[in-house]
């Protein structure tokens, strides 16, 4: 299994045991995950194009500075050179900055936003006493970029799957799962293989990976994931079957 895989699969093993994986927040999450009450915390490792130099920093001015209580505090007081546009983008993708304004309103006007931040810092940067107040102050500073409507739900999800590997918050097939579901007669969690070898059943779920495969003797066959609401599970569609639902058969059908 890649990266990706292992953790979807620590997340499945999480729910099946009723803990919840919550989201990643920038005052709140480690660098790795981290258990949070009875949950654990999505760490800020997980994040693609987040790496070690920018955890170091966000993390150090954490623990000098306290919680940042504004996304224009978190840019004044961050290293631009180790958080960077792409690495700011990509904590804004996943929803680092909810608790201070939408993903569109952050990554709609960013590069207004930081160069604010940018003069600000510059103002009270080398000034004299005069001014410490102001730099002291500076964990009080709020946003002042205009508060835009969030972006649809798919395309919050696309950005989960996108930088986190997985759809963490929800599916976006989840409503169509739940139809499929109702004509189900197991879930694939329930399934025991001890109690359940050699028997048949009829789940309904998505394709989450799909992979064609030719045979040596010319035929098309398949290996995919099967996920329902419950878990996920690995199939093979050999090529007989393959051929009677050529087509239809494919990731996120």
């Amino acid at each position: 299994m890649n990266r990706d895989e292992r953790v979807a699969l620590a997340i499945e093993v999480c729910k099946k045991q009723n803990i919840e994986v919550l989201p990643p927040d920038i005052n709140k999450s480690a660098a790795h995950f981290a258990i949070e009450a009875t949950n654990i915390r999505f760490g800020f490792d997980a994040i693609k194009n987040v790496g070690e130099a920018a955890i170091d920093n966000i993390l150090s001015v954490r623990k000098t500075e306290g919680k940042f209580s504004s996304f224009t505090h978190f840019l004044i007081k961050t290293d631009s050179r180790k958080v960077n546009k792409k690495v700011i983008e990509s904590l804004a993708k996943v929803g680092c900055f909810d608790c201070f304004s939408t993903r569109a309103s952050i990554l709609e006007q960013l590069e207004d936003i930081r160069k604010k931040a940018t003069q600000f810092h510059s103002q009270i940067d080398g000034q004299d006493s005069l001014f410490i107040t102001v730099t002291d102050e500076s964990a009080a500073i709020k946003d002042s970029f205009n508060q835009l409507p969030e972006y649809p739900q798919q395309e919050l999800l696309s950005f989960e799957k996108e930088l986190l590997g997985l759809y963490l918050t929800n599916h976006p097939l989840a409503e169509a799962m739940q139809q499929v579901a109702s004509q189900a007669n197991q879930k694939i969690n329930d399934l025991d293989h001890t109690i359940h070898q050699g028997q048949i059943f009829i789940f309904g779920g998505v394709f989450t990976r799909f992979k064609e495969i030719t045979t040596k003797k010319g035929q098309r066959m398949a290996f995919a994931t099967l996920q329902d609401q419950s878990g996920s599970i690995e199939c093979i569609i050999f090529p007989k079957l393959y051929a009677q639902h050529e087509g239809k058969l494919s990731e996120n059908a």
